[in-house]
């Protein structure tokens, strides 16, 4: 089991600073608000986004996935009373020559082995898609949206999903020469040090240390 310290200290009526090891981030905890900092909000969604891109630093050398970029947009519905986010949704964009299937493989294992993600949709209604990045933009009409911005048209088909944290296994299937996925059992995925580095680890016995508790299927 792990466990994280983080400290926040007012500064003044505008503002407050946060620090864990030896990074410190300026927080927006004014009534007014304020531009050059993260707001409560704001903070908790680029909490998401750093556990997804995370997940893709630590998932894509295991299942050999070439990327280029990652970058992930969020919106989060709050209601009133009581306060609280009732809905986030994401978009993961990646610059990837890998096959559709490959692009759909990747944002199964990041929202089965994310921390952050899994709480989250534990709490809330997390949903989302992973899209590619494409070098030309697509016509207008056929972009989507997340909290206004626009994103390429050519995507997979909706991915929307609710994983309960440390389901199922990680995941790595292609096809064999029938064109049928051809699983392969391989080593326990284990839970490892989500907060050290970004770097898959080795356990004692060989497992590949990672979010959660699964087995890697590859081919």
């Amino acid at each position: 089991m792990l466990e994280y310290n983080v400290q926040a200290r007012r500064t003044d009526a505008h503002g407050s600073i946060a620090t864990a090891k030896n990074a410190k981030v300026l927080l927006d905890t004014g009534v007014a608000g304020r531009p050059d900092a993260f707001n409560p909000a704001e903070l908790f969604l680029a909490s998401i986004a750093a556990c997804m891109i995370k997940g893709i630093e630590r998932v894509t050398p295991l299942l050999k996935f070439d990327l280029r970029g990652v970058e992930v947009r969020l919106r989060g519905v709050r209601q009133d009373s009581p306060p609280k986010m009732i809905a986030i949704e994401y978009e993961l964009i990646v610059d990837t020559d890998e096959s559709d299937r490959r692009l759909e493989l990747l944002h199964t294992n990041v929202r089965k082995f994310g921390t952050i993600s899994n709480t989250v949709a534990d709490a809330t209604n997390l949903t989302g898609r992973i899209v590619r990045r494409s070098a030309a933009e697509a016509p207008a009409g056929q972009r989507s949206a997340v909290g206004g911005a626009r994103f390429d048209a050519q995507r997979l088909e909706h991915h929307r999903r609710r994983t309960p944290a440390g389901e199922g296994r990680l995941e790595h299937v292609g096809a064999g020469e029938n064109g049928q996925p051809d699983p392969v059992r391989m080593d326990e995925v284990r839970q490892g040090d989500a907060g050290q580095n970004n770097q898959p680890g080795k356990g004692e016995n060989g497992a590949v240390e990672g979010h959660g508790d699964g087995s890697l299927v590859n081919v």
